[in-house]
């Protein structure tokens, strides 16, 4: 008991100190801290890959010898082999490594303060970058006192900072917390950027106050569409490489709808990537260039945004099915537990990776832990 204790908090230091590694190599900080972060990385690494195989070890023989048991112990040894072969081939995948790690050891841990703990330690980083921003102490190119690079992905922050708002109160927020919600989102389309991000706020908004003011509200977590919700991160990785695949052939059609040349790009950038790279099993070094149209050309630039497709063609179809595998147990405990509402808002998580890649970084995605840390039970309405 003692030593679950011991590893419980060295998970919890550990923690903190990933994601806010993670979340510094994602914002506008980099440039400050890319050299410290550089040197600490690998030795965060190494006290992951520890932390997780003992905690792995410790649960196989402190918990019971059922069947069920064995296969979940067999996963996370799989998960971390996996990450292994990654980390020894190429050490640029911190994030997606330690995103896995941290999950296989995640039964250490309990999933209210998980979330609480990322969510204080990111309200207090994104409001930071506000500010420098007005301050313009950090890079402002967007030509107005509200403008953040798009490579920070600043967008994405709120909303995974949203998010973990509605899942730990299962999106029962009283008038003050939708009131909240609602203002972030206008901040979010008015002066932040990010459509893809502002679409699926606008998702989590309406869906959020359809459970509270809707014809069905009282009787919503009953009904079915929660059970397909489950399926989402599949279906979305599937449509992601059905549209993705025939973007060519029907490119003629996509030309005629007006308004889509974002997407049109990714469309076209991810359909050269899969007809340039074969399939793999542990990905391609591929060479990306940019990370928004602004900073060049259609010639110059090169960049993946869709999650599924860029999962596939850098990290290898391995990497993909194991993710997506993961997100689809989190969805399915989630339903198991009568977690409806956290169902549908990791579904807007499965959306949002349709045209953007941020689930597959530790900044952004603390809800995969959600996989085999202590769930909470649902609350009452009244609470």
């Amino acid at each position: 008991m003692m030593g679950k204790r011991i590893l419980s908090i060295l998970w919890y230091v550990l923690w903190s100190l990933a994601y806010l590694a993670a979340f510094l190599q994602t914002s506008m900080l980099l440039p400050v801290a890319g050299g410290v972060l550089e040197c600490f990385l690998p030795y965060l690494t190494c006290s992951l890959f520890v932390l997780a195989l003992v905690a792995g070890v410790s649960e196989y023989f402190c918990s019971g010898k059922e069947t069920r048991d064995r296969i979940v112990f067999a996963i996370k040894m799989a998960g971390i082999l996996f990450c292994a072969c990654h980390w020894m081939n190429r050490t640029d995948v911190f994030s997606l490594s330690a995103l896995l790690l941290f999950t296989v050891s995640s039964h250490l841990v309990q999933e209210k303060r998980l979330l609480s703990s990322a969510l204080y330690i990111g309200c207090a980083l994104v409001l930071l970058l506000f500010f420098l921003s007005l301050l313009g102490i950090v890079e402002n190119n967007r030509g107005n006192s509200f403008g953040f690079l798009y490579r920070t992905d600043y967008s994405a922050h709120l909303l995974s900072l949203a998010l973990m708002v509605c899942v730990l109160k299962e999106g029962k927020l009283n008038w003050p917390g939708e009131l909240l919600l609602l203002a972030l989102t206008v901040f979010m389309g008015v002066a932040v950027g990010g459509k893809a991000d502002f679409i699926c706020m606008l998702v989590l908004v309406a869906g959020t106050l359809l459970m509270h003011y809707g014809p069905s509200a009282g009787e919503i977590d009953s009904t079915k569409w929660s059970g397909y919700l489950r399926y989402s991160f599949i279906a979305a990785a599937v449509l992601s490489f059905v549209i993705t695949l025939s973007y060519l052939p029907l490119q003629g059609l996509w030309d005629k709808v007006p308004g889509l040349s974002s997407v049109k790009s990714r469309l076209y950038l991810g359909t050269l990537g899969l007809q340039e790279y074969p399939i793999s099993l542990f990905g391609h070094p591929i060479p990306e260039m940019g990370h928004g149209w602004s900073e060049g050309g259609v010639a110059a630039y090169f960049f993946l945004d869709n999650a599924y497709v860029r999962l596939y063609l850098l990290f290898g179809v391995a990497t993909l099915a194991f993710f997506v595998g993961l997100m689809t147990y989190v969805l399915f405990r989630l339903h198991k537990h009568k977690r409806y509402y956290s169902v549908f808002a990791l579904s807007v998580l499965a959306l949002e990776s349709l045209l953007e890649f941020e689930c597959i970084h530790l900044a952004y995605n603390a809800f995969i832990f959600l996989a085999f840390c202590r769930l909470s039970p649902p609350q009452s309405r009244d609470s």
